[in-house]
């Protein structure tokens, strides 16, 4: 899928610049995903974003995509977001709304990472939006997946959680084997930075192997 113009030209005077370095070098913030889908019936997803940070970060701002790969127009993703909670090692963190798309949270003192934890309603199905019942299960990242500025440019990894019958497809490199679960099995994979993972839709569901 094409990128979108502006982000392009963003992403452009950003290589150019006398000051830019590699996200890793300026900031440890990086963030890993989960996807489950507990109830597909429900048209629900539900993500945890676990996000590593420096040592002393006062608070990290979280955003929900307005736009999406291939797309020209600003699209209100952040409204399908629900039940927003953010932990770390089981204590509620403080955090607030302080825009349409943007969830800021504030670490708890002396640690180096936290969850934030949110459901998604996925019930339109294009090749822009989301959907998922109890047949499969379809996303675009920009619909699921929450950054910070400071992460864009790390490496994440995208863990899949889904029934033990169904299958999982997407460009993403595969990591490791899958971990079954009780009635469900967990495929994981890497993506080298948050671009690539938005530009790399999932399907799960049945999927007919072709031989």
């Amino acid at each position: 899928m094409r990128r979108l113009l502006p982000l392009l030209l963003v992403a452009l005077a950003g290589a150019l610049a006398p000051s830019s370095a590699p996200a890793q070098g300026r900031s440890a913030l990086t963030i890993d995903y989960m996807v489950s889908m507990p109830e597909p019936a429900t048209h629900l997803y539900t993500v945890t974003a676990r996000v590593r940070i420096p040592a002393g970060r006062d608070s990290v701002d979280l955003h929900m995509p307005v736009w999406t790969p291939g797309s020209y127009l600003v699209r209100e993703f952040e409204r399908n977001v629900q039940d927003f909670t953010a932990t770390s090692n089981g204590a509620a963190l403080r955090w607030t709304k302080v825009d349409k798309n943007t969830w800021r949270v504030w670490p708890a003192r002396n640690t180096t990472a936290f969850e934030a934890t949110y459901r998604v309603y996925a019930n339109e199905l294009t090749v822009r939006t989301s959907h998922l019942d109890d047949t499969h299960g379809y996303f675009n990242g920009a619909n699921l997946f929450v950054y910070a500025d400071a992460s864009k440019r790390s490496p994440s990894r995208l863990t899949v959680v889904i029934p033990k019958a169904w299958d999982v497809a997407t460009g993403l490199a595969r990591v490791g084997t899958p971990e079954p679960r009780g009635d469900t099995v967990a495929h994981a994979f890497t993506a080298p930075d948050y671009d690539t993972l938005v530009d790399s839709p999932v399907e799960t569901g049945l999927i007919r192997k072709l031989t």
